[in-house]
């Protein structure tokens, strides 16, 4: 009886370890995770689910399942692709073969395709039917399009909804899942897009869309129900109770940062002590509005200048100018994009091209040469930028950042701000002290206390301000350099009040102009310029520069800060069916088991 019992526990183990629920996960991860759905007018689906595998070993094949509402939802027409490859549906398990088979409401696909430590883009497609429901005032689509039996994160999720006709001005949509995601209602495109940075493992995304059922005119699947008030009250319950959560979170987060000033405050007393043993200095950098005029062109490159300038990490204005400086160097070349009559139209475009191939190896142009491999050829567009996926978006942000930091740590700031320095400790704690009385006003309900602590605060306030006014962390010839960098500064925004021509060759245009860029300043240097020189006399002066100009401004640099600036937004949750960010909770969609994994 006990060799018995071990027998059938071996045979027991073994269907386990062959069933569907129980095969051994391979070591993968999920890059990206794309959904394109057409609904047909007769409220059917066209499904297209394209999944890249990243295997880190070895695995024999791909599983995937499709959870269905009930017995008379079917999926139909399925087809299986693997880089783009056909793959045969067979019941022989031969390689590059698949099943699909139905386990009450559960379709399961079985892909056999072998892989070692290798990269594939697998591609589901079929035909679901009873996707949209159409009821007396209003249709509706309620779909788990993600399931929650992935195992795994899904990074770079992105799922589209496309209806079978445009300019749907009732389309209504929401989402659940992650609240990281976000929700785009397109009416005239009739197109509903959901998209998240990662979704997390065992996680489900679902989305929730009303239209006018007249957009499904050929459905059968239907209800005389009126069911419209009723969804948009429960969606909009569900947006609230998504976005209180967020703000929990966002308190929560304040909470830590007001443990973490008080800290700062018992460190502004040590600064105090610390800055009164040092001998007195009143020696400070005259203001960007005070500094005299300066004419002499700064000897810095213009990401450097602009640090040193007002002491902050370069930005997107000082890589427009770090271009102009290439640009002028020879290194690449920037021309206007649809040139007509010698103007641009409303919204101009630029073609930057590599010029010296040698750029696309130099350590600190990183950022650049990602920009010079968007296409086939070294060479990038405006247009080009905007275009970019979310993916390369984010890579680009990575790579500017690191830029950056880079042209911060080049313009050496710490050793003009003195950061070794107490007085600077001493600024740094005064801050974080009175941001840490700032957030308790906002946050506490003890306002007996909060009254002392604001009065104690003042009162460090006012001795941390005497303490640095008479012991500055600058050296003389670091104030000189900044008051020269700053006089330039202050030069540019006064530029309107001289005579240009009076200069004479006091200011090289061509050289000047990169700095302008940097200093946010060139549309009013440019304005300048046109009013005091003729056309032909612009051209001299500037040289290349000069079709960068339009509409008598400096074009260039507003155009390509905002194209290169289009980043991550915050969202927050739709109560009315527009775009907006995702809900938490769920409207009650089917396909909550889909989900897969490789066996």
């Amino acid at each position: 009886m006990r060799k018995l019992g071990q027998l059938i526990l071996l045979l027991f183990s073994c269907c386990l370890f062959l069933g569907w629920n129980n095969v051994k996960a391979a070591d993968f991860s999920i890059d990206s995770y794309h959904v394109n759905i057409d609904i047909l007018a007769d409220g059917s689906a066209n499904v297209n689910r394209t999944l890249t595998y990243d295997f880190d070993g070895e695995a024999h094949g791909l599983l995937y399942q499709q959870a269905v509402r009930d017995q008379a939802q079917s999926l139909t027409d399925s087809k299986v692709f693997i880089n783009n490859q056909p793959v045969t549906l067979n019941a022989n398990q031969a390689n590059n073969t698949y099943t699909l088979t139905r386990e009450g409401n559960l379709y399961k696909f079985k892909v056999y395709h072998p892989v070692d430590a290798d990269q594939l883009k697998v591609t589901y497609k079929y035909h679901l039917n009873q996707v949209v429901k159409n009821y007396a005032d209003t249709a509706e689509l309620n779909w788990k399009i993600i399931g929650s039996n992935w195992d795994q994160d899904l990074a770079n999720v992105k799922i589209t909804i496309n209806l079978p006709k445009r300019n749907v001005k009732s389309l209504q949509a929401w989402s659940h899942g992650d609240l990281s995601g976000y929700t785009k209602v397109d009416k005239q495109r009739g197109q509903v897009t959901l998209s998240l940075a990662s979704n997390p493992a065992n996680s489900f995304v679902e989305a929730h869309l009303l239209f006018d059922p007249k957009v499904t005119f050929a459905n059968t699947y239907r209800s005389s129900e009126r069911v419209k008030a009723k969804i948009q009250v429960q969606e909009a319950a569900l947006a609230k109770k998504a976005n209180a959560a967020r703000k929990k979170q966002r308190l929560m987060h304040q909470i830590g940062a007001l443990f973490l000033l008080i800290v700062g405050f018992g460190l502004n007393v040590f600064a105090v002590l610390r800055l009164s043993r040092r001998p007195k200095n009143t020696l400070f950098p005259a203001s960007l509005k005070s500094a005299p005029h300066n004419f002499e062109i700064p000897d810095l490159p213009v990401a450097t200048a602009q640090a040193l300038c007002f002491f902050t990490q370069p930005n997107s204005y000082a890589f427009s100018a770090h271009l102009l400086e290439l640009e002028a160097q020879g290194q690449i070349a920037i021309e206007p994009l649809d040139v007509k009559k010698g103007l641009l139209k409303d919204q101009p475009n630029y073609l930057i091209t590599l010029v010296n191939a040698r750029l696309m190896h130099a350590p600190e142009e990183k950022l650049l040469q990602y920009l010079f491999k968007l296409n086939s050829k070294p060479a990038f567009s405006l247009k080009d930028l905007q275009n970019l996926s979310s993916k390369k978006k984010k890579r680009l942000a990575k790579l500017f950042e690191s830029w950056s930091k880079q042209a911060f740590e080049q313009a050496d700031i710490k050793k003009y701000q003195g950061f070794a320095h107490p007085a600077v400790s001493l600024s740094s704690a005064w801050v974080a002290t009175n941001l840490c009385f700032f957030i308790a006003m906002m946050f506490a309900n003890r306002w007996e206390l909060l009254s002392l602590l604001g009065l104690v605060s003042l009162g460090l306030a006012g001795l941390d301000f005497y303490c640095y006014k008479n012991h500055s962390p600058y050296l003389k010839e670091d104030v000189a350099k900044i008051n020269q960098m700053r006089g330039f500064y202050t030069m540019l925004d006064d530029i309107g009040r001289f005579d240009l021509r009076e200069l004479g060759e006091r200011i090289l245009w061509s050289e000047i102009m990169p700095y302008a860029v940097a200093f946010k300043l060139a549309p009013k240097v440019a304005k300048a310029l046109y009013a005091n020189f003729s056309e032909a006399e612009l051209a001299t002066v500037l040289g290349s520069y000069y079709p960068l100009f339009y509409h008598q401004s400096f074009a260039f640099a507003t155009s390509f800060n905002n194209s290169f600036t289009a980043a991550i937004v915050t969202y927050s949750s739709s109560s009315t069916g527009s775009s907006g960010g995702f809900s938490g909770g769920s409207s009650g969609g089917f396909g909550g088991s889909s989900g897969g994994g490789a066996f």
